[in-house]
C-alpha cells in the first residue's frame, strides 16, 4: 500500500486517523516517507502543530505531552524507518482538537489500528 513519499524538510509533524476514528501523531525528521496528500497540505499540518503546548519540546519526553492530548505518536526511526510507537494516549482527545483534525485537508485514514500497531510502514 503506498502512501507518499520521502519528504525533504526537517522535523514536521503530521497527523491520521486509525480505522477506529482513533488519532496518531507521525513525528518526521529529515528524509522521512510522509504521505503525498499530507505534503501538499503541509502549511495545514504545520499550523496545527504548532498549536500544540510541548513543555519538552527537544526531549524524548516530548512524546508525553502529545499523549496528554489524547494522541497516539509514532516517530521515524532513523536509517530509514518505519515509524514505531512512541506513546499511547495519556488522556481522552478533546471534542475541539478533534474537530481541528477532522478540518485537515487531505486527512488519512490508515488501515490500522493503533492501539494495536506497534510499527507503521509507509511504503512509496
Amino acid at each position: 500500500m503506498g502512501y507518499g513519499g520521502r519528504f525533504e524538510f526537517g522535523d514536521f509533524e503530521w497527523v491520521a486517523l486509525d480505522a477506529r476514528g482513533q488519532a496518531g501523531l507521525f513525528a518526521a525528521d529529515l528524509g522521512s516517507e510522509i504521505p503525498a496528500a499530507v505534503q501538499r497540505e503541509f502549511l495545514a499540518y504545520d499550523a496545527l502543530a504548532q498549536e500544540f503546548a510541548l513543555p519538552n519540546e527537544g526531549s524524548v519526553a516530548v512524546w508525553q505531552d502529545y499523549a496528554r492530548y489524547g494522541l497516539y505518536v509514532y516517530h521515524w526511526q532513523e536509517g530509514g524507518g518505519p515509524y514505531a510507537r512512541v506513546a499511547v494516549p495519556l488522556a481522552p482527545l478533546s471534542a475541539a482538537l478533534r474537530a481541528q483534525i477532522l478540518a485537515l485537508p487531505g486527512l488519512l485514514r490508515l488501515p490500522v489500528v493503533f492501539a494495536e500497531a506497534e510499527q507503521i510502514v509507509v511504503v512509496e
